[in-house]
């Protein structure tokens, strides 16, 4: 899929300069902006939400999480994320979770963090996970016309834990979607080698502080549902988190996983030879499957492994259909 039409016309017809950025397959604004080799805070990402009957996007930066509370009291009302399917309904001619920033061609308003519009230049999507425009924030603020205010919180406070009762994703919510083998598995091997790449060229000097990530890391996962005893099951690695630096939080049928994992003893008297562990939070956000009961969502950590557990309703399990065979037809004899 390329750029959506209406918006090519739309930039086309407004005469605003812009560029084009094509870029591999990533499902977040933040791998785009590894890709791109843009800081995080740089990129724009853009989060459909739903207040009351109304919709309206949140355009925020890459590395920046939707605080709840600040945007329900600018709105004037609660807020929510909006489901895959509301989206796909509303932007038809764009990718799942690439939902580019204009809301004045969906008929939707426009809520911009005050962050993004301190830069002189935007990036953001343009309807597909593997392109992006970048243009002048006066340009894009120009034609998008959005409300301008800070509603957004830098670093690991999920969005979730800004509402006690939010949840992400979003976000998007496609963290149990498997992807095609052949372009998952490029994606990832890309991804590690950029990271790779990285890490060799931010080595720091012995003896000096390393930086921490600015964009939250996010744990592997293993998720099966058990048809025997009728429980959805979730093992999420965390090592060296402790438990006490963990979250749940849960909303309709999203369930969030925020986690710090802190340094346990002052290093500031260390001449290091190499350092490799890493520091910082850690962000997962899963769509749980139909007919599970939030209710009863159990958790337990034991070395370093996060267990989740919740029963399912017995009809929302998956069942296998019998296909009858028609009985042959008796010919006549000749």
């Amino acid at each position: 899929m390329t750029m959506p039409s209406r918006l090519k016309s739309h930039l086309d017809q407004a005469k605003i300069s812009y560029s084009q950025i094509s870029h591999a397959l990533t499902y977040s604004a933040q791998d785009a902006a590894s890709i791109m080799h843009v800081p995080g805070k740089e990129v724009a990402k853009t989060v459909m939400l739903r207040t009351g009957e109304k919709t309206l996007l949140a355009v925020l930066p890459a590395s920046f999480q939707i605080n709840m509370n600040k945007l329900a009291s600018i709105v004037g009302s609660g807020v929510r994320l909006a489901t895959e399917a509301e989206c796909n309904t509303l932007f038809p001619d764009c990718e799942p979770g690439a939902v580019p920033p204009f809301g004045e061609l969906y008929g939707l308003p426009v809520y911009l963090d005050e962050s993004l519009a301190e830069d002189p230049e935007i990036v953001f999507s343009v309807g597909t996970h593997s392109d992006a425009i970048r243009m002048g924030s006066a340009d894009f603020v120009h034609l998008a016309k959005p409300k301008i205010c800070s509603f957004a919180d830098e670093g690991s406070r999920s969005i979730l834990s800004a509402t006690p009762t939010d949840t992400t994703r979003r976000k998007i919510m496609t963290n149990l979607a498997r992807r095609g083998s052949f372009f998952g598995d490029l994606f990832d091997f890309r991804r590690e080698f950029d990271e790779m790449f990285n890490r060799l060229l931010s080595e720091q000097p012995w003896g000096t502080a390393r930086l921490a990530p600015s964009a939250p890391e996010v744990p592997a996962i293993d998720a099966w549902v058990d048809k025997e005893a009728k429980n959805y099951h979730v093992r999420l690695a965390l090592p060296g988190v402790d438990p006490q630096n963990v979250q749940l939080n849960v909303q309709g049928n999203m369930l969030s996983i925020s986690a710090e994992r802190k340094e346990s003893r002052e290093s500031k008297d260390v001449n290091y030879l190499r350092r490799e562990f890493s520091y910082g939070t850690l962000e997962r956000t899963l769509e749980l499957p139909e007919g599970t009961d939030t209710a009863k969502i159990t958790a337990e950590y034991n070395n370093g492994v996060l267990e989740i557990s919740a029963p399912i309703a017995a009809a929302a399990l998956p069942r296998r259909i019998e296909i009858k065979t028609a009985p042959k037809s008796k010919t006549a004899s000749a």
